[in-house]
């Protein structure tokens, strides 16, 4: 059995249709791919080329397990493109799909009548490809001298990384508690996250603002279950559509999640209950383990003041990490997030921000809540507009300090204040 490592792109015609089309016929004769998230670049283009050329790429890579050989694999990925409606065309031209293999294995591979080279010679120029590599196989290496993924990644000054939009289907959140009760509503919104440029959409049912009350894994169900078969059902109408995120701590209620295809669990309890990953050892579900003091959150109870928060973070985590691995998860499936608000200060939170590009050097991926939370109303009060400003200004900064995933409310803002589309 080997790995395969697969990139697939598209600039012409319906992108998203081209893209979605591919993998479904690779997945004909490699059927334990699984994809990772979309990324728009721009087209690398000569200073002389065709102006119509400047089209942008949604691009995509795809990783697994296989017993096939390297030529069949080659020989299987020339023939999709054909399939695809991949035509002759001009170096450089825009392309209804562009499919290249990556990585076979661990093989350096240069075969000149193949015209085949392995791992694939731009690799590790092409930011996005280390970009969602880095989260399908964080600690993944090219070979056994290499860097992974992940650090290989960092390297790039201009990271980028993925969205996660947020869903609070509760009554009491504390910047929209009450706003998606009603399930049209609901799939509205599921829509619109998808709609501007979400590659995840986490969905939780539990407020965990301070003097929330505390839902039990019944109820929490009884919330949650309508908005998983609806966003199940809205899936069903595009091409390519977020990962789903399950912002939960009981794993009853995980266990009855995972048949609608959840690809991250959002632990915000910091693993208090040990049997919340025993479902997802052996997968490729990706856990989030967050630090909290409390839950719900406790603005009396939080960090010393007088501690350092990052150490204190830095050897919390690497303790939680040790246990997630003895437990069964893989390196790759961890996700840590600092857990701003959580049992922090105003002061710390900010401080936290400021320097969490420290906690890069546990290795695991690194996703950020920062949007509207509690911490901002010193710098621009209760007003959620104005606390999606300073979201926005803070998501450039966890981004230039290369956090992989941001998790926000308004991605209409971010993404008219960024310019992205994945369109």
């Amino acid at each position: 059995m080997a790995y395969v490592l697969i990139s697939l792109g598209s600039n012409l015609g319906n992108r998203k249709r081209n893209i979605h089309g591919a993998f479904i016929e690779l997945q004909k004769y490699l059927p334990k791919l699984y994809q990772s998230p979309l990324i728009e670049t721009k087209a690398v283009l000569p200073w002389d080329s065709d102006p119509s050329w400047n089209l942008p790429y949604l691009n995509m890579i795809c990783f697994g397990d296989t017993d096939l050989t390297i030529n069949e694999v080659w020989e299987i990925i020339r023939s999709v493109e054909l399939i695809c409606g991949r035509k002759p065309r001009q170096k450089n031209a825009p392309r209804q799909i562009d499919i290249d293999f990556l990585s076979y294995d661990q093989l350096i591979i240069k075969d000149a009548q193949l015209d085949l080279m392995l791992p694939h010679p731009e690799i590790n120029n092409r930011a996005f490809i280390l970009r969602l590599a880095s989260w399908i196989a964080p600690q993944l290496k090219l070979n056994k001298q290499s860097q992974t993924f992940i650090e290989k990644f960092r390297e790039f000054e201009n990271n980028f990384p993925l969205w996660m939009g947020i869903l609070n289907i509760t009554p009491d959140s504390f910047s929209d508690g009450g706003k998606y009760q009603n399930l049209s509503v609901i799939k509205k919104q599921i829509k619109h996250l998808a709609d501007h440029g979400s590659h995840f959409i986490d969905i939780g049912a539990e407020s965990t603002r301070p003097g929330a009350a505390k839902l039990d894994p019944e109820n929490e169900w009884k919330r949650l279950e309508p908005a998983l078969k609806a966003f199940k059902s809205i899936s069903l109408d595009y091409d390519i559509f977020p990962g789903l995120s399950l912002d939960s701590y009981h794993p009853q209620v995980i266990s009855n999640a995972l048949p609608y295809g959840v690809q991250i669990i959002n632990d915000v309890s910091g693993l208090s209950d040990e049997s919340i990953v025993f479902d997802i050892i052996g997968t490729n579900i990706k856990y989030v383990l967050m630090h909290s003091l409390s839950i719900p959150a406790d603005k009396e109870f939080i960090l010393n003041e007088s501690i350092d928060p990052i150490a204190y973070l830095y050897e919390w985590f690497s303790n939680k990490i040790n246990r997630l691995i003895q437990l069964g998860l893989n390196h790759d499936q961890i996700i840590i997030d600092p857990g701003i608000g959580f049992g922090k200060s105003p002061k710390q939170s900010f401080e936290i921000i400021s320097r969490i590009a420290e906690l890069k050097e546990l290795n695991c991926l690194l996703m950020v809540g920062h949007s509207r939370k509690s911490f901002l109303a010193d710098v621009c009060g209760n007003d959620m507009n104005k606390r999606d400003i300073e979201t926005v200004n803070i998501s450039n900064k966890l981004i230039a300090n290369g956090v992989d995933i941001v998790r926000i409310h308004n991605m209409k803002k971010h993404a008219e204040h960024l310019n992205w589309s994945l369109k």
